[in-house]
C-alpha cells in the first residue's frame, strides 16, 4: 500500500525498510510536484464563484484569505482546503509561523502582506 504522507514514509525508515521508504519517499514527492504544477482543481464550494470574488479564498502564497466586504478574513490553512475543501482557522504559534489546529500543520507566516 503506498504511503499517504511523509510519516508513514519516515517510520517504515525506522523499521529498517530503507528501500521501500525511499520508493515511498519518490512517489509523495513527484505526486506533491505534479499537484504544484498542474492547475489548481475545482473546489466544491467554489462552483459558483470565481476566485478572488466577495468571499472566495485566495492564497497570499502561505494560507488563504477571504475578503467580505473590504475586509480581510483568516488566514486558512492551505493544506485543508487544497486537499478537503475546508476552510480550517491558522493560530499564531510564534512570531513567524501559524499552525492548524485541524491537521496541525505548522507554515511560515507571511510577513510582507
Amino acid at each position: 500500500m503506498p504511503a499517504r504522507n511523509y510519516d508513514e514514509v519516515l517510520d517504515l525508515f525506522r523499521k529498517g525498510a530503507v528501500a521501500e521508504a525511499e520508493e515511498q519517499f519518490n512517489a509523495l514527492h513527484e505526486d506533491a510536484l505534479a499537484r504544484q504544477s498542474s492547475p489548481r482543481r475545482e473546489h466544491a464550494d467554489a462552483s459558483k464563484t470565481e476566485p478572488g470574488e466577495e468571499g472566495q479564498p485566495v492564497s497570499d502564497g502561505s494560507a488563504y484569505y477571504r475578503v467580505v466586504n473590504g475586509k480581510k478574513h483568516g488566514p486558512y490553512c492551505r493544506h485543508c482546503y487544497d486537499t478537503e475543501s475546508r476552510l480550517e482557522k491558522l493560530r499564531l504559534l510564534n512570531v513567524a509561523t501559524y499552525i492548524c489546529s485541524s491537521c496541525k500543520r505548522e507554515c511560515a507566516r507571511n510577513l510582507c502582506g
